[in-house]
């Protein structure tokens, strides 16, 4: 007899199938990312149609299958309306959920990264930041749950801490940074004011964090950051260069 299995869960995307069912990715609290059939759901009158929707938040009641669960029935908690209804945040979120499909194995439980999305989404969804603060701060998060984090504190080559640098790079191939007097010259000019933040994101707390910054140059420098640590991630893990492409053109 086919497992049953209940879990909440956010929708990270989906793909039409057949006349009117879909197949769909969602982010699940107990079982991490669920690859599912949801039959029927395009027509108009389905009852699991809005929980299918990108980005929502719901409780879901699957069967195990083979190759695909599928969907049963649900309830739904959260619509993220705002979010949906807004193309710049749609493709700020499409852009994290990308990311999440590509490192997630699927039945692979990350329960704290799943709420830190969640989180991240109510954020967005709520205060509507007019930068991708709450972005990076997710995808800085990721590293650290994935166990990807990057060593940022001194040099990896004389070992002295960063602290003593006014400025200094990060070698992306590498995961760590070097002072001036020990790097190529190759790597991601940083300083002081980075690391700062940089260290706030990875420590942000979405229920009660202001923006530590309004410095608009400072932010796209991070940016630049973390889609080269995200970019290496993925092609350490021997991602499609297809996928590669696609988040590229998505552009942090």
């Amino acid at each position: 007899m086919a497992r049953k299995l209940i879990t909440k869960s956010i929708i990270l995307q989906g793909r039409n199938y057949g006349e009117a069912d879909k197949i769909m990715i969602a982010f699940t609290k107990d079982y991490g990312r669920i690859d599912f059939l949801a039959r029927g759901v395009r027509k108009m009158k389905s009852k699991n149609r809005a929980l299918v929707q990108p980005f929502t938040y719901s409780e879901l009641e699957f069967i195990e299958g083979k190759n695909l669960d599928i969907l049963t029935q649900g309830v739904l908690i959260e619509s993220f309306s705002h979010i949906r209804t807004d193309f710049d945040k749609i493709i700020e979120c499409s852009y994290m959920a990308e990311y999440l499909i590509q490192v997630l194995q699927p039945h692979d439980p990350y329960e704290q990264l799943c709420y830190q999305f969640l989180w991240t989404l109510n954020y967005i969804d709520k205060k509507r930041p007019k930068n991708k603060i709450a972005m990076l701060a997710f995808l800085i998060k990721s590293f650290d749950v994935l166990g990807y984090a990057p060593l940022m504190d001194i040099c990896l080559e004389c070992g002295r801490s960063i602290e003593k640098h006014e400025s200094f790079q990060y070698l992306v191939s590498e995961g760590s940074v070097a002072c001036n007097q020990c790097s190529s010259g190759k790597g991601f000019f940083m300083n002081q004011e980075m690391v700062q933040l940089y260290r706030f994101l990875q420590t942000m707390d979405f229920k009660t964090a202001t923006l530590p910054t309004e410095n608009n140059n400072l932010i796209k420098r991070m940016e630049q950051l973390v889609e080269k640590m995200m970019m290496q991630i993925l092609e350490r893990e021997h991602k499609s260069t297809a996928f590669l492409k696609k988040m590229k053109d998505l552009s942090i």
